[in-house]
């Protein structure tokens, strides 16, 4: 029997709100899409050192999608100024 939390990550955020840097719980995600709110996939992004950068996106709510292996947790976050 396979359970939900075997596909799901264990990983933390932070900050959030975020003026641009974020930064994962030590964990090799293999990539992270970022999702406008409204559904729009805005591409994605390997982490380096456990962070993305959003500087470059406007300020808004988005969803990161981030997938290790065979397991995913969906986050969101605020991007600021």
């Amino acid at each position: 029997m396979v359970s939900i939390n075997e596909y799901t990550l264990d990983i933390n955020v932070s900050p959030n709100p975020t003026t641009g840097i974020l930064h994962f719980s030590d964990i090799n995600s293999d990539r992270v899409d970022v999702i406008t709110f409204e559904g729009k996939y805005l591409g994605q992004m390997k982490p380096i050192d456990w962070r993305i950068d959003l500087t470059n996106y406007e300020t808004g709510f988005y969803i990161l999608k981030i997938t290790s292996g065979k397991q995913t947790s969906t986050f969101k976050v605020l991007k600021t100024n």
